[in-house]
């Protein structure tokens, strides 16, 4: 069963109540003529609507015209696209699922998300030109695609947590980082990625002045006063995080096979801008706009191939 379920409001759910519903829902999708399918591959995806904005996304592979169905996950879709400069994909070892690495510029990062789109990917691999590395793709093997870096392609973020808080935003009139600034900031990152010494010394002086300020402060004082937001890394598994982000927008959705409630909320973790999903029951506090989520996330991404 996947853990990421009770998230879209399935409480309860066990392993053979969901065989069942996902069994069922393919059946009435085949009979709807609600799949993609890649022929070349020979393999298909459907999604099964859970709400306006949540869904579950079921992958398999065609013989004939009979399906397999080999694994599904819970989503939700992304409001918002981010630029990247690059971009690469790879398989789980497991299943023919993937990961994606990209790089965040505003946070200076690299991002790993599971990938939404899978058929998207696969037919974009089946579109390449033919110099690309990406020709080298077997989807049975591992091979030299799984080394090809997509370029400049916009990917929009999106996360599922389990549980959460809310809490209070640091400054009640908190107004943001001016834009200049953070374009700046971006520069000088894409300038250290290049090799230019003079950045990276900047960036590494920062870095120690900001690290040097909350060794003086934490103290004295609770963390989450003095950290507004952020996105770190969190446990074994290369796509969870624990997330502290400002609230944008909130919308509520009903899961329309239980009937339950699920939150849905854009947020800004220190620039860094995903659409999450939580069953209401499972947040602690009243979500608004100005107020900040602090959780452990599993990171999803649909890029735009």
């Amino acid at each position: 069963m996947n853990q990421y379920l009770p998230s879209l409001g399935f409480e309860g759910f066990n392993s053979e109540k969901e065989s069942a519903l996902i069994l069922r829902e393919i059946e009435k999708q085949m009979g709807a003529g609600q799949f993609v399918k890649n022929e070349k591959f020979q393999r298909g995806a459907t999604v099964i609507p859970v709400s306006k904005s949540t869904g579950l996304y079921v992958y398999g592979r065609f013989t004939g015209s009979k399906f397999t169905f080999e694994y599904y996950f819970p989503f939700v879709i992304a409001q918002e696209k981010t630029p990247n400069d690059t971009l690469s994909v790879s398989r789980h070892t497991f299943a023919e699922s993937y990961s994606a690495v990209c790089d965040e510029l505003k946070a200076g990062v690299s991002l790993i998300f599971h990938l939404e789109n899978v058929l998207d990917y696969l037919a974009y691999i089946e579109n390449a030109p033919d110099p690309s590395p990406l020709k080298k793709f077997d989807i049975d093997r591992r091979s030299d695609a799984e080394e090809a870096t997509l370029h400049k392609k916009e990917v929009s973020l999106s996360a599922l947590a389990l549980e959460g808080t809310i809490i209070m935003p640091l400054h009640p009139a908190k107004h943001s980082v001016p834009g200049g600034k953070e374009r700046s900031y971006e520069n000088l990152m894409k300038k250290a990625q290049s090799g230019d010494e003079a950045a990276i010394e900047k960036i590494s002086m920062t870095d120690l002045n900001i690290y040097t300020s909350l060794t003086k402060r934490i103290g004295r004082e609770d963390i989450l006063t003095i950290v507004d937001t952020s996105f770190m890394p969190v446990g074994i598994e290369c796509d969870q995080y624990m997330a502290v982000g400002e609230i944008k927008e909130v919308r509520f959705e009903t899961n329309n096979f239980t009937g339950e409630e699920i939150v849905l909320m854009q947020l800004d973790c220190n620039g860094i801008n995903c659409t999450m999903a939580i069953a209401r029951k499972d947040l602690l506090g009243e979500p608004a706009v100005g107020r900040r989520f602090r959780g452990q996330i599993w990171l999803q991404g649909f890029v735009w191939f």
